[in-house]
């Protein structure tokens, strides 16, 4: 690979954070070599925003391809960790979408395939990565602007109504679950600020409150976790209003011993759109 550019292949568009993976490829320099989803109704879209590029006819296409060393992508929760281990397998490393996984049996198999494999494999979180005021907040914390972090608090509202749901969405074995799902960026983040190795749960109960049609689905999840660098609350819901125009009114707030953080990601109300980082 020395002397050249990485090259890489979206495999699924189930998600719109496709979007947010082929941008940051694309932003770090790789090279698109091909994309492949199984559900030829989601291609039109994606193709139209990246024309030009070779779409395959089937995953081994993409798998078998020894010039394409990284594989990307938001397939549906309940197979990406099949992919990863594929992928892996096949010699590429993978950059995962959120959930990673749904259950604990395929993490216990993702990370036995990277260690025998040597892959990298890496978690891309939008709420952290994606967003300026995170970035800028875990720049001034590795300064000690608010000292040692102890503890985390997330807010992660999100709309249904921003976009047309598949039928999977509502299917926890297929998603996750609300904690898994929208949850994933929070215990991201939490295990980053806090620079915490080890966690556990102490306390997480889900409900579905809002979405009786969906007797399955959870609208509202919350968590307590602790770790071995500090501990950390969070919600997550899928109620927030379509009218605010953004995913939701998500938000985070970091506790130091010489002070405090709040990032407000998507949406301040009464100001301007756009992101903010209050530093105290």
């Amino acid at each position: 690979m020395a002397g050249r550019k990485i090259r890489f292949a979206i495999v699924g568009l189930d998600h719109r954070h496709v979007y947010n993976h082929t941008r940051l490829l694309l932003n770090a320099g790789a090279e698109f070599a091909a994309y492949y989803s199984d559900k030829p109704e989601l291609i039109a879209e994606y193709a139209a925003a990246y024309p030009g590029i070779r779409a395959a006819g089937s995953l081994a296409e993409v798998l078998e391809d020894p010039a394409i060393d990284l594989i990307a992508g938001s397939p549906m929760p309940a197979r990406r960790a099949e992919i990863s281990v594929l992928a892996m397998r096949h010699g590429k490393d993978v950059v995962v979408d959120k959930p990673a996984v749904v259950s604990f049996d395929e993490l216990e198999r993702v990370q036995q395939v990277q260690r025998e494999t040597g892959r990298i494999w890496c978690l891309y979180s939008n709420e952290h990565h994606g967003r300026r005021c995170t970035v800028l907040a875990e720049r001034l914390v590795a300064e000690g602007a608010i000292g040692s972090v102890v503890q985390t608090t997330g807010f992660g509202p999100h709309s249904i109504s921003l976009a047309p749901r598949p039928a999977w969405f509502w299917d926890r074995t297929v998603s996750g679950g609300i904690i898994a799902d929208l949850g994933a960026h929070q215990f991201e983040q939490f295990l980053f600020f806090t620079g915490s190795r080890t966690a556990s749960i102490v306390h997480a109960q889900t409900g579905n409150f809002a979405h009786p049609g969906h007797p399955e689905f959870e609208d509202y999840g919350e968590v307590s976790v602790t770790g071995d660098g500090g501990i950390g609350w969070f919600r997550v819901d899928w109620y927030s209003p379509g009218a605010l125009g953004a995913p939701g009114d998500i938000r985070l707030f970091l506790l130091g011993t010489d002070g405090y953080m709040e990032m407000r990601k998507y949406f301040d109300a009464g100001r301007p759109a756009g992101e903010r980082l209050l530093v105290v």
